[in-house]
């Protein structure tokens, strides 16, 4: 096991080397070196003893001689190792690379009035181990340096008691716990003794002395704290990760300690990585090598582009408008031309990919925005059905009837309609696969036939065409969530945390299509079971007449078939059809007919 140091400046290199072999020397671990080389492609270890001075930089070499000293005078030969690399290089090897040296700390500096590094904001987030940054290393370590460690709950601060624990033991210094309590009348010095002491039995430490300090301001109470006990130290735990861990290792409480407390060493520390956000680096660097990533422009022309396609406005109207009205008259004359016709012009893809990078984003704006524009678009293609229906037709056509019982085939065509529309989006040479992307999701066409079986009083017809709706926005919102994800759609790879909201509203979603796709995986199941003998049954009672099977659909209690002829189905053949049926086993159901005169027979009159 080994200390893992990170040098990626020269300045105070002595200082830094000092800080790696206390801290290794504490926890009784081996010591390895990092340093920034520019032209190292590769994380390569230097024999320190017999170092090409013509091959390396002056740091490296200064950094060598120091290593190899310290090398001479320890026990175990060799207990301290040197490797170069830079900056890429270490980034993208650094879990093979932490694996490969069994390190269990990691540990990262942050030099005086300077900001830190790429580098150090890179590890500090991505490395797996525990991480120690120190801001200001210049210091002198002895048995003078007292520490100060304000106590939490939370893992990542029993980290830091046991640190200051381990650092107090091999300097032979002073550790001081303090606890910051809120002014709350008498009793507050009791309970956050209290506080205290089951913070300290659960790092399972004992510090050199505790104080409580009654402050409002937990930054107020730590200044006073560190004046108070001349503190040479001050550790500080990174605090709840649900609050954005980038923010708070750069802001909040350890930023303002280091601003006003610039002569002495401020270390933020945080404990390993949860597998969670190890899985996530590891499916980001397996994303970033199989799949071409967006670049910076990119990123910003997509968001662009889905921001105005996601607004609630005139041009949206328009168009949500007009492919309604395409839509409800092809639907009423049973026209699939005109219901393609109609597939085209509607604007609902659009939001909902928008919809989908704002939950990887954890843009709440565009999130909100996208909602508005998907809820008011079905509002406005729900009414023109209506009203449609209202005014032209009295019985549902077979371009109706079609999108009034989604099944889990339909989950899949929204499903990857919606990958490819992200995809296609995302790269701008692939917009031409757009249009037959439209047609394959078929967006507006189920809201109108819902608007229009819901005027002719048809609830179970407008439920389905509702329902087939509602399964292509869920399916077509995650899987651009996922799509754009993969392509780098999302904010800084790096350093970016996920909104709780984001995460939540996706496993939401998540559950919901998982609801839907249990009727839906049904329907299809009795469908491939059971359709072929009715479909038999049906073909059967038609043979001996004058009439042809077009299609039929089962919709709830109901059977509703086409059928095509020379003159129009009447009411015994009805009812002997339903005879023959009830014959044949199928259980009593209300039949529908609809019918159709033949093309021919048009043309002939």
């Amino acid at each position: 096991m080994t200390i893992l140091v990170v040098i990626d400046s020269a300045e105070e290199m002595e200082v830094k080397f000092f800080w790696g072999y206390s801290l290794a020397h504490a926890y009784g671990y081996s010591l390895t070196l990092v340093f920034r080389q520019k032209d190292f492609d590769e994380v390569k270890e230097i024999d320190c003893e017999t170092i090409d001075y013509s091959k390396y930089s002056s740091q490296a070499v200064k950094l060598a001689k120091i290593v190899n000293e310290y090398n001479q005078k320890s026990e175990q030969q060799d207990s301290c190792k040197l490797y170069l690399a830079n900056q890429k290089t270490l980034e993208k090897n650094i879990y093979r690379f932490i694996k490969e040296t069994d390190a269990k700390v990691t540990v990262l500096f942050r030099d005086k009035d300077k900001k830190e590094t790429d580098l150090v904001r890179s590890l500090y987030k991505i490395c797996p181990t525990k991480t120690v940054l120190i801001n200001h290393p210049k210091c002198t370590l002895d048995s003078n340096c007292n520490i100060l460690v304000p106590a939490s709950r939370g893992k990542h601060s029993q980290f830091s008691l046991k640190l200051a624990s381990k650092l107090r033991d091999e300097l032979k210094s002073k550790f001081t716990a303090v606890y910051i309590e809120p002014r709350g009348g008498e009793d507050a010095d009791t309970v956050g003794d209290r506080q205290l002491q089951s913070y300290l039995v659960s790092a399972k430490v004992i510090p050199s002395e505790k104080k409580i300090y009654l402050e409002d301001r937990v930054e107020t109470g730590l200044l006073r704290a560190i004046e108070e006990n001349d503190s040479r130290i001050i550790i500080l735990a990174v605090a709840k990760e649900k609050a954005g861990l980038s923010k708070l290792i750069w802001g909040g409480t350890s930023s303002f300690i280091t601003k006003h407390i610039k002569d002495r060493p401020v270390i933020t520390v945080r404990d390993s990585l949860p597998v969670s956000d190890l899985t996530r680096f590891a499916l980001d660097r397996v994303l970033a090598r199989y799949i071409p990533q967006l670049d910076r422009t990119a990123r910003i022309n997509l968001f662009e582009n889905l921001q105005v396609g996601s607004h609630w406005n005139i041009d949206f109207i328009a168009l949500i408008g007009l492919s309604s009205f395409i839509a409800a008259f092809g639907l009423i004359q049973n026209s699939p031309a005109i219901v393609i016709g109609a597939m085209l012009v509607a604007p609902l893809m659009t939001p909902m990919i928008g919809a989908g990078l704002g939950l990887v984003q954890g843009n709440l704006r565009l999130t909100l925005n996208a909602s508005k524009s998907i809820i008011f678009g079905f509002l406005t293609s729900f009414t023109i059905g209506l009203i449609c229906g209202l005014l032209t037709i009295s019985s549902p056509t077979s371009e109706i009837l079609a999108r009034g019982a989604p099944n889990f085939l339909d989950l899949l065509i929204a499903f990857f309609s919606g990958t490819a529309a992200s995809y296609a989006i995302s790269r701008p040479g692939l917009s031409g696969a757009l249009p037959g992307v439209a047609i394959a999701a078929a967006l507006v066409p189920p809201i109108v036939s819902s608007g229009i079986a819901a005027s002719m009083g048809d609830a179970i017809l407008a439920q389905g065409a509702a329902t087939l709706f509602g399964v292509n926005l869920l399916m077509i919102i995650l899987s651009a969530s996922a799509t754009l994800y993969a392509v780098g759609a999302r904010p800084d790879q790096q350093f970016s945390t996920p909104k709780i909201w984001a995460r939540r509203t996706l496993v939401g979603l998540m559950i919901a299509a998982f609801i839907v796709s249990v009727p839906v995986s049904t329907e299809i199941f009795k469908i491939l079971t059971e359709s072929r003998p009715l479909r038999v049954t049906l073909e059967n009672g038609l043979a001996q007449s004058e009439w042809q099977l077009i299609s039929y659909k089962e919709s709830g209690n109901q059977l509703i078939i086409e059928v095509e002829g020379e003159i129009p189905f009447t009411e015994q053949a009805k009812q002997d059809l339903a005879r023959r049926l009830i014959k044949s086993g199928v259980e009593s159901t209300r039949l529908k007919v609809i019918s159709t005169i033949s093309t021919s027979t048009r043309l002939d009159r």
